[in-house]
């Protein structure tokens, strides 16, 4: 996945310089392409989910008849205290939100709450009828 993500790097940053040199695009515009792929790079291990999660999850979006693409979001109400919430949603290509893959299922985190609480790895499983959320605190 690295690998992959570093020869996309070195294409977009060809592109922008490409389209530099073309005068298609100025510096800020350039430094802005930039800081937006160095977001891409996020630890991998932040949110996983179980196995009995991620089934709950496609029981959910298969039974209220969701694309095929709806993705998992784990949403941060207070992390201090374990506090999250699993919502559903189409993954958009906007730069909000950190993409991952787990079980199959696309799982998006926004990156300002990244950001904002410096997030460590968190399981989220499903028990009992409900999603639980344990977090590591590295």
């Amino acid at each position: 996945m690295r690998i992959a993500l570093v020869i996309a790097g070195l294409f977009a940053i060809a592109a922008v310089h490409n389209l530099i040199v073309a005068g298609g695009l100025s510096m800020n515009a350039a430094a802005d392409a930039a800081a937006s792929f160095a977001c891409l790079q996020l630890p991998q291990n932040i949110v996983r989910l179980s196995k009995s999660a991620a089934d709950e999850a496609r029981r959910v979006i298969a039974a209220g008849g969701f694309s095929p693409e709806t993705a998992v979001r784990l949403v941060v109400l207070e992390p201090t205290v374990g506090d999250y919430a699993i919502e559903y949603d189409l993954p958009v290509n906007d730069a909000r939100d950190w993409q991952i893959k787990s079980e199959g299922l696309t799982v998006l985190v926004e990156k300002s709450a990244l950001e904002k609480w410096e997030l460590s790895e968190i399981v989220v499983d499903f028990k009992d009828g409900q999603f639980t959320f344990d977090r590591s605190w590295v």
